[in-house]
Parts: C-alpha cells; structure tokens; sequence
C-alpha cells in the first residue's frame, strides 16, 4: 500500500483507491477490478487516467443494494 501524507481514516475520504475499497467492503481487489471492467456504468467508478478512485457513498450505496457478487 501507498503511504500517504495525510493519515484521513477511511470513512471519512470522498474517493478510496481498489485497495482502500476492498479492505473496507472484505471484497477482494481481483474482484472489485472484475466487477468495475464489466460494468462502465456503475456510479461510484470515477476514471482518473489510468487509475479508478471509487466514490465511497455511492459504493455504500451500491453494497447495501446487492445481494450477492
């Protein structure tokens, strides 16, 4: 993982890194990178180049719809 200069914990970030979302959704980051390369319309994606940030409250959002994965 990066080190970053700033220590924000993660609840309180606007967008998370794969890794950031995995560690807080127990999603691993193969999956969450499956899951984000065969759906361009998920909301929570946020295209920055050629790295993903994931939008955390919309993730929330998209966790508490889905059942299964």
């Amino acid at each position: 993982m990066r080190e970053y200069k700033y220590n924000i914990p993660i609840h309180k970030k606007y967008g998370l890194t794969i890794e950031e979302a995995a560690e807080f959704s127990c999603i691993g980051t193969h999956k969450l990178r499956e899951i984000i390369a065969n759906d361009s319309s998920l909301e929570f994606v946020l295209h920055k180049g050629n790295q993903v940030v994931i939008k955390l409250r919309l993730f929330e959002k998209w966790l508490n719809g889905i059942n299964f994965i």
